[in-house]
This record gives C-alpha cells, structure tokens and sequence, in this order.
C-alpha cells in the first residue's frame, strides 16, 4: 500500500511541508578564563539567570497512550495513524484510494472532498485539538515543570527520557556543564497548539516553577523557530510583569514564513511541474524505485493530478491546519488577511479566528512591543540567523518546499526567511546582490562605523530592529544548533561575554558549520577507542597518535569561532575515514548490484520518458498529438 501513489503523494507532501534599536556600542568584554563567567553571568541574587528554552518545531516529544497507559506511539513533528487492523480505517483508506485508481482509468477526478476529510481525520486524529484548544483525551506533550536536573526525580522514566530528548535536540551540555541544570528549563509544548494558550503557559511556567524554584527574579527565554511565536504572544501579554532579563533568539519565526503562506494559499512555483514530474517525488521515495514512480506519475492527466495535489492539501488544511492557532501563527502579517478570509469563516471557526486574529495585531505591532520591552523594562534582545539559501534548497527533509512560490525569490534558512528571522533585514533573493542604487529605507540604524551589508550584498542589517545584536551566518540552515559557533555565541550572551556585533570573537556575517555527526558520535567514539573501551579493536601505538591527533585537530577547530567551512569540513571528513581505515566505522555503503540495475534501467526509463513528454501526462502529449492532427 505504501507504494500507492496517492499514498505517495499525501504522505509525502504532509510531512515534508510540517516541516517550522538604540543599543549600545560599548565594545564587548573577553573573558579569558571560564571562572570569570561566574560573575559576568550573576543575576541580582548573585546566581545564575536561569535559563529557558521554547523549542521549535519537532523539538518536544508528543505521546499517544491506549486505555492502560501504554504507548501507542509517539512522534516529535506530526503523529500519524496508520493502524489498519481496524476495519473502519480500512475502509476510510480505501474510500480514497479506490476512487484515485478510479482517477487512473477515466482520466477524470474521482476522489471526493468528504473521502480524502475522512481520511485526513483518520491519519492524523492524534494532532486535531477541540475547540478549547485541547488535544485528545488520550495525547499528551509532556511539560516538565522543572528544572533539567529534576526531571527524572519528578517524573521518573518519563523524565530521564524528555531530559535525553531535550539535550539531544538542544545540543546545550555546555551551558548546562556551567550553570548548572538546575539552571536551565524547557517549556515544551506541541506543535498542534493555541499560540495565546502557550504564551499564558509560559507566563505560569516562569512565575509558579521557573521563579520560585531558583529564587532569581528574571530570566532568560531563548525562542527557537516556532518559539518565536510563543514568545512574542508572551512579551505583548505578560511583558510589563518585568520577569525576563534577556531574549536571545535562534531562528525565531518572528514574522512567519512565506512558504507556510504559500502552502496555504496553494502558490506553486513556475518550474513545479518539472519537479513534480522529474525530482522531487523521486528524491522523497528515494532509489532505486523513485524514477518509477516518476514515470508512473505520468498515467494521471497533468491538470487531473494537479487538482488532486491542491485538493489533497486543502483537505490537509481545512481538516487539520485549521483546528489549531499555532501554524496560522506561522503566517507572515501582510499575508494573513487574505488566508484568513479563505480559511477562518463561518460560526465553527469563531473560536479559531479570534485567537488567530488577536496574534496578527501582536505581529503587527511587534516593533513597539520589543522596543517597549527594552525602553521600559530593561529587556536586552538577540538574534541569531541564517541567510542566503532559498526554501529547501539543500536539506532533503524539506526539499519540498522548493515547490512553492517563494523558493526562488526567497533569502532564508531554507525554511524561514531572513526578515522574519532578523526582524526586519532587507534581502535580495539567495544568491543575488541588492540593487545597485539600494538605499536602506529607514534604517533604525544610525551607527556608519560599521558596514551592515554582508560581504555578498544580499542582505542589509541596518533595517533590522535590533541591528547591534542580530548576528548573521551565511549559507546556514535552519537546523542552526548544529553549529556550534552559533551555540557558542548564544552561551557568550547569556554570559554577558558579548554584547553587540563589535568584537573579534564572533564577526558579523561568520561562515556557518555542522558539527552534528562530530560533535555526537565521532569525537565520542573516537576517545571510547583511544581508552580501550571497546572490546575485539585494540589500536597500535602508530594509530593511536593518529587517531588522538586528529581528535585534538577536530576540538581545535570546534574552539574556533572564526568558521571556514571547507577547511571545517575537511577536518570533519579526516576523522571520520580515518574510523573507517581502522575498523571502527564501515566505509559508506554501495548499492547493491540489483539497485545499481534497477537505478540505471528506471533511471534510464524516466529520462527517455522525460525527454519525450516533458512535465506533464502521457494523455496530456496524446490529445496534444491529436489537436496538432485536426489542425
């Protein structure tokens, strides 16, 4: 079944798309010595600003229970439902599937709104809320009302889990090693959300848990990707009760995102169909079976599988989107009105529309909020970005979203762009340079000592609110605490090591990095190896000083906050063939001799195919050839 293409198509897109300033120019202040961090990180009471995390999308772990308790599933971006020991599922997938095989025959849609709702209901009944905002009875996103060092004592198994959840999506063990877990918190929440509900939550999490637990009287929130939302909603809210010392933002989605809105509004870029018919599809299935269903694609008349795509998408909005607030919170604020008038009518979306409406005027009238915060109550704001790569330019997971309109016209993280990460940046498209005669239009910037338009001159950071603390990494991807230059930098601002962009230890417009692989498995493995912890692989003298030499290139270049990606890369590489020379990894994996026949055959089958009928139907070219015949 998996193999079906509306399957295919439904699944694939569904989960592809969920996936999401008068400052100072006091120069910052180095710290040398780790223990001088103690005092430049000392809140009011003389302790530590605890620190809070609000995850992003696919950062919280959500849990379905059956009615003892147990695990059904769980999931940390969208739960599906794919039991079919049901004979009502059965049917509801059938009611679908046999209408599109229908489709296939007749070359006309067949398949139904109320199907593919049914269905839509059926694969996704975990993640639809009530009108109250609340999931099923049965679904839990566990908040941890505690601090990281608390939560397998509190919440015993449940906890030890969440804790490893947190610091394995949240890369943070640094700042944990120096402040202590006692210091740091996680308001978790789900991504199927009231983004008003969340930002309530927030506050009670700070004042009941956060505040009476460390004694300290502010704290510092750091807002990830959908964060943002929740804390924007926050600060409007609750910002004059004075509790937060710092924000400090990691690709905050402070004013949604166009491919969220594209998505909504069923905007496609000009070259989908070529990949629709010739990439994509074939890359999410992957080999060696992709480029079948390529061709496979082509049985459907273009215009018939084009109003099926939008008719399933809009089933997919209508029938999920629409029962939560917090990805209608991911619309930027000159483009909801419009999805708001498509999506949020009639009396059963009342509830909906308001929370949704009131969040708009928050995100429009963000400027004065933060400056607000600042001028008032002493919040210090800071953002950290990526730019230059246009929607799912290089992650295969969101390779997706190169289908919507905004792809080739964006500058982003591949998923948010950067005026709505760095609050109000001015961009060219990725890839392209601002216009020769470009003037900043207004900068809040008035400080000529430092150029504010990055070295490729795509962006300028002068129209930002906040242009003294808005970092900017190049060709960096949304998963952004995977550079660990840019944690690093995060840590030094809650130390109060760095205050603004003037300083020599975190330029403005740094290379970006990924140290994933490295900083997880590769460094750890290879030190397990060196002290002779892993049994039947016993290194000589020769490969130890080697694999010790390259482990010490590895953490010298992870000390660097000045980033070269290709050398970075190249050091990365060394380390991990060098686990391959010497019997701890295998080397990566060849196709198999039948995958190398099939891939070569389907490959070669759907570029011939390609050739002959281009982007679009077989019956497409016949009625072409047919008309050219009558005329």
């Amino acid at each position: 079944m998996k193999k079906i293409i509306s399957i295919v198509l439904c699944i694939a897109m569904i989960i592809s798309t969920f996936a999401i300033a008068g400052v100072s120019n006091v120069f910052a202040t180095e710290v040398d010595d780790i223990s001088d961090v103690a005092t430049l990180a000392a809140n009011g009471n003389g302790e530590y600003t605890p620190v809070v995390f609000l995850p992003g999308i696919g950062q919280s772990q959500t849990y379905a229970y059956d009615a003892d308790g147990n695990v059904i599933t769980d999931w940390n971006l969208i739960g599906v439902n794919l039991d079919l020991s049901s004979a009502e599922n059965i049917f509801t997938l059938l009611k679908a599937a046999l209408p599109l095989i229908g489709t296939l025959i007749v070359g006309k849609n067949l398949v139904s709104d109320a199907a593919l709702a049914d269905l839509v209901d059926m694969l996704f009944e975990y993640c639809k809320l009530d009108a109250n905002g609340k999931p099923p009875a049965n679904v839990e996103t566990p908040n941890f009302r505690t601090n990281l060092g608390n939560y397998e004592k509190m919440y015993g198994e449940k906890g030890k889990e969440g804790r490893d959840i947190f610091l394995n999506r949240i890369p943070c063990q640094e700042l944990v090693d120096i402040i202590g877990e006692e210091n740091v918190y996680c308001y978790n929440y789900s991504a199927f959300s009231y983004t008003l509900n969340e930002a309530d939550g927030l506050d009670d999490f700070i004042t009941n848990v956060v505040k009476k637990e460390t004694g300290a009287d502010k704290v510092i929130l750091v807002p990830m990707s959908m964060g943002a939302t929740v804390t924007s909603a926050y600060l409007a809210r609750h910002g004059h009760k004075q509790d937060v010392e710092k924000v400090i933002s990691i690709v905050g989605a402070w004013n949604g995102s166009d491919v969220f809105a594209d998505l909504l509004e069923l905007k496609y870029t000009d070259k989908a169909p070529d990949l629709l018919y010739n990439g994509i599809i074939a890359d999410l299935v992957g080999d060696p079976y992709g480029n079948l269903i390529n061709v496979a694609l082509r049985l459907f008349p273009k215009p018939v599988l084009r109003e099926f795509i939008d008719q399933a998408l809009t089933a997919v909005i209508e029938n999920l989107i629409c029962t939560t607030t917090s990805f209608f919170s991911l619309v930027p604020y000159e483009r909801y009105d419009a999805i708001a008038e498509k999506y949020l009518t009639g009396d059963d979306m009342k509830t909906i529309k308001a929370q949704c409406d009131e969040y708009h005027k928050i995100q429009g009238n963000i400027k004065n909020t933060l400056y607000n915060c600042r001028d008032n109550y002493g919040v210090e704001f800071y953002f950290i970005c990526g730019y230059d790569m246009g929607f799912g330019e290089e992650t295969g997971d969101f390779a997706f979203f190169q289908f919507f309109e905004s792809a080739s016209t964006t500058n982003s993280d591949e998923i948010i762009q950067i005026s709505s990460t760095g609050v109000g940046i001015t961009a060219a498209p990725a890839g392209k340079e601002l216009p020769l005669d470009y003037k900043a239009v207004n900068p809040v910037c008035t400080d000529k000592s430092h150029n504010h338009i990055s070295p490729n001159k795509s962006i300028d950071v002068s129209t930002s609110l906040f242009p003294e603390t808005t970092w900017c990494f190049v060709d960096q991807t949304h998963e952004l605490t995977w550079n660990d230059t840019a944690l690093d930098l995060c840590y030094a601002i809650v130390f109060n090591e760095v205050k603004n962009i003037h300083n020599d230890k975190y330029p403005q417009f740094n290379e970006s990095r990924d140290i994933k692989d490295l900083k997880r498995d590769y460094i750890p493995d290879a030190k397990a190896l060196l002290n002779g912890e892993y049994e039947g692989l016993t290194l000589t003298a020769e490969q130890a000083t080697k694999l010790s030499q390259l482990v010490a290139d590895a953490e010298a270049m992870m000390n660097r906050t000045i980033n070269d990606r290709d050398e970075d890369d190249k050091i990365i590489k060394a380390l991990r063939d060098y686990m391959v020379e010497i019997g701890r990894y295998e080397a990566d994996s060849e196709p198999s001799t039948t995958d190398k026949a099939l891939n070569f055959i389907f490959g070669g089958i759907n570029d011939i195919v390609y050739a002959i009928v281009g982007p679009r139907g077989f019956s497409d070219l016949y009625n072409e050839f047919l008309s050219n015949l009558k005329k």
